[in-house]
């Protein structure tokens, strides 16, 4: 199992001949496991620590009823930015400022997500991105112009806003110009040319947990 930091993954255990189906769940052969390593509750529920690089742990269920009656399974752990904490709103001449906690440690930046209100008896949206900023800045006014894809003229009333941290890695850079010459047998080939791709570029790679949810009242 190949998982992000910071979020949970459901495991199931299923022991034969015994109707309660009781087991112990350990990480790393913790009971429960801990805040280093990650826990997991009597439903098999796993919570994975954020980590700074890949980490592997594991998660063991034994039964109850036989503790001899075991099974484990390894666990790779992928470093992604940290939760996006404490997300507050306010409305200010029609837009709305939002800002949070600074994220800790490396990562590349901020996106910011809109879900409008259900109306006229219709559902409300999904979740949107309708904005990016750097590390540096933990805030964000919307509407902001960047973005001109939604209604700028939508009521705010009833309105959701969420951020996440996102990190990037760089793409491997494209290889440079090339060339064949065969100029042996009865036929002689010669050939140049050049490697029309894209440039190396940045590539989002993982996004930190849900921020959770700010409604504007």
């Amino acid at each position: 199992v190949r998982m992000k930091g910071g979020f949970t993954y459901p495991f199931t255990a299923v022991v034969r001949d015994d109707p309660d189906n009781a087991v112990e769940w350990s990480v790393d052969g913790v009971p429960g496991g801990n805040a280093q390593t990650g826990t997991i509750d009597e439903k098999g529920s796993y919570a994975a620590p954020p980590v700074a690089k890949e980490t592997k742990v594991t998660i063991a269920a034994a039964s109850r009823k036989d503790p001899t009656v075991h099974a484990q399974t390894q666990v790779t752990i992928l470093p992604v930015p940290a939760k996006v904490a404490n997300l507050r709103a306010s409305v200010v001449a029609g837009k709305v400022e939002l800002s949070w906690d600074p994220v800790p440690g490396k990562f590349s930046g901020y996106t910011i997500w809109r879900r409008l209100p259900a109306t006229g008896g219709q559902v409300g949206t999904i979740f949107e991105m309708v904005g990016s900023i750097g590390p540096e800045t933990a805030s964000y006014t919307y509407p902001n112009g960047k973005i001109r894809y939604y209604d700028e003229a939508t009521p705010l009333a009833g309105t959701e806003f969420m951020v996440k941290a996102y990190a990037m890695k760089k793409d491997p850079a494209a290889p440079g110009n090339g060339a064949t010459d065969k100029t042996t047998g009865p036929f002689a080939l010669k050939a140049a040319w050049i490697n029309v791709t894209k440039p190396s570029s940045d590539r989002i790679y993982g996004f930190g947990p849900d921020s959770g949810i700010v409604k504007i009242p």
